[in-house]
């Protein structure tokens, strides 16, 4: 009886269920791999806990995008960076207000999602 219930479970689910946590660090890790092409940034600058204005904000950035893009939770994206949830948390808000008034963040930003439709064509 128990096969049958496994074999209605609609598949996408059921991989995440059991695939969750090695799924979201690919992703996560896909993001930060994408983010630094884009700035020509060593991958270790973004996971080093640098306190620079323009390193803080590209990782803010990486965070906005695994939140809402990715739908990862804070708890799984702040363990993967070395942060706890509430300064992966205000990051995601202070990246809500600068896509709205930072060119730079609103070009790359757009600059990964459109980079991500073109892949996906």
């Amino acid at each position: 009886m128990s096969k049958n219930i496994i074999a209605n479970v609609p598949q996408p689910i059921f991989t995440q269920t059991i695939m969750g946590n090695k799924r979201t660090e690919s992703n996560i890790d896909n993001v930060v791999k994408e983010i630094a092409e884009l700035i020509n940034l060593p991958i270790s600058q973004l996971f080093n806990g640098s306190r620079k204005v323009p390193i803080v904000w590209y990782r803010h950035l990486i965070f906005y995008i695994a939140f809402f893009d990715l739908k990862i939770s804070l708890q799984e994206i702040a363990n993967k960076f070395n942060f706890n949830h509430s300064t992966v948390f205000n990051g995601i808000e202070k990246t809500k207000d600068r896509l709205i008034t930072e060119p730079g963040i609103i070009y790359l930003y757009k600059k990964y999602n459109n980079d991500k439709f073109i892949k996906l064509n």
